[in-house]
């Protein structure tokens, strides 16, 4: 047995090439860089023990890459953001107790679930595809933001500003809303992105129709009952393109955009004229007009856009000199962590972090063009594009391009439900990249003959006197 294993571990080490070399020597050197600036910054010691955990971790992911044959950039790009949310919790939490433990907790509970539902994904992908999961998947979305409505925590300086985001499990905080949008990208991909069932109507209706509705429903009801106008926005995002890549009928395109705009037209006369009556739509124009100008309300709505205005002068180009200049701006650690990073490090690592997010969605759509299955292909462009638009979205709300609203900055942001549904889908990605799946026509017939007689032996028609 132990000479099995030898020759299996003596071929694995042939089989490493130079390219995957370089990706680790790579790996490595970032994690020298990001230690060398904690250092010049005074956090070397604790950014070195956060180190001791991540370095073990990204080898471990390194190892299934290899084995998998998988996109070796991704977990580059992966590592790097990481690194980035580390510094900034550093330079946030004044005091390190307690930073180190959670940091390392969180990391290792985002690696393992993003190995183990990547490998379920890898073994399961093709049950994820069948239609018979839609009505399964939409009911998980409508029982969380159920729960979310019931037992939900208004987050925000105001009760009547705030949105709905947290459900309170114990010692444990998550955002239910993370796995509506997941659930969102999954369902979008099988109305539009299954070849052997465009002709296959979803309750009576087109399948195209069914994806318009159900991204109109699920959108408004983020915006009315959860006062969520990032998730609203995204939403509308993701599934636009999605709509625009993979969609049959070509000529109801212009059509559509069209029905959007008008939409959008209609939304803002209805915010200016109905604001004093309706209060989600003067939530919206406050969100709006103060964003623009948030000196006009400098202790209310305008407070964070003012505050994120000043923290982008104070960095500078490569940050301050000296920490007298730092000051506290709220949410720093999540919504607002974009402008923490201009405030500690400066404009140009800023830039750096744009351009990640930039050859994030390049390798993610390289990815997609790749796959011959229309279904994977749509999932890999889904899924990079909730990467790539909530970081948009994040960024253009701290340079004041849009209201600040709860969109965290995924593997940068501190939150622990972000952080893991990052890696998760990541872990997907990874496994897409590796072209280990197999989606057959066969496969859901049989399942679905599988489920028919399951549903027989359960629930047995009455015998005919």
């Amino acid at each position: 047995m132990r000479e099995k294993y030898r020759k299996r571990r003596t071929l694995f080490v042939r089989k490493i090439s130079l390219y995957d070399m370089q990706s680790l020597c790579v790996l490595l050197g970032v994690e020298l860089i990001f230690w060398l600036y904690a250092v010049a910054k005074g956090r070397g010691l604790l950014f070195f023990q956060i180190s001791l955990a991540v370095i073990p971790l990204s080898l471990l992911s390194c190892y299934m890459i290899f084995r998998m044959n998988a996109d070796r950039y991704l977990l580059i790009f992966t590592v790097f953001l990481l690194n980035f949310g580390f510094l900034l919790q550093m330079f946030a939490q004044k005091e390190d107790k307690g930073l180190l433990s959670a940091t390392v907790l969180k990391c290792c509970i985002a690696f393992a679930a993003a190995i183990l539902f990547g490998g379920l994904f890898w073994k399961f992908s093709f049950l994820l595809s069948m239609d018979r999961v839609l009505p399964l998947m939409v009911g998980i979305q409508v029982l969380l933001c159920l729960l979310l409505f019931l037992l939900g925590k208004t987050t925000g300086d105001r009760e009547d500003q705030g949105a709905v985001l947290n459900l309170d499990l114990g010692p444990v905080s998550v955002q239910p809303l993370e796995l509506v949008k997941i659930l969102y990208i999954f369902v979008m991909v099988i109305l539009l992105c299954k070849e052997e069932k465009k002709n296959q109507r979803i309750f009576w209706m087109p399948r195209e129709l069914f994806a318009i509705l159900y991204t109109a429903v699920l959108g408004l009801t983020m915006l009315l009952f959860f006062s969520e106008l990032g998730t609203f926005l995204i939403m509308f995002l993701v599934g636009g393109i999605l709509f625009l890549i993979y969609s049959r009928n070509r000529k109801n395109i212009k059509w559509l955009l069209l029905l959007v705009l008008l939409c959008a037209a209609l939304g803002a006369g209805a915010c200016i004229l109905f604001r004093e009556v309706i209060p989600p739509l003067g939530k919206v124009y406050d969100r709006f007009y103060y964003m623009a100008q948030p000196e006009l309300d400098a202790l209310g709505d305008g407070y964070q856009g003012l505050l994120a205005k000043k923290a982008l002068t104070v960095g500078g180009a490569l940050g301050p000199d000296t920490d007298r200049y730092l000051f506290t701006i709220p949410q720093e650690n999540n919504d607002l962590i974009f402008a923490k990073l201009v405030q500690t490090c400066g404009f140009v690592t800023g830039v750096f972090m744009i351009l990640s997010f930039l050859l994030l969605l390049r390798q993610g759509m390289k990815i997609a063009g790749k796959k011959e299955d229309l279904y994977y292909s749509g999932l890999a462009t889904g899924i990079t594009l909730l990467f790539v638009m909530e970081g948009i979205v994040h960024i253009a709300c701290n340079i004041g391009l849009f209201p600040i609203t709860g969109i965290p900055l995924y593997f940068v942001s501190q939150g622990f439900t972000s952080l893991t549904t990052g890696m998760v889908m990541m872990g997907f990605l990874l496994v897409m990249s590796a072209d280990n799946q197999e989606r057959r026509e066969d496969y859901e017939k049989i399942w679905e003959e599988r489920f028919q007689r399951l549903q027989r032996s359960i629930f047995p028609s009455r015998r005919r006197a």
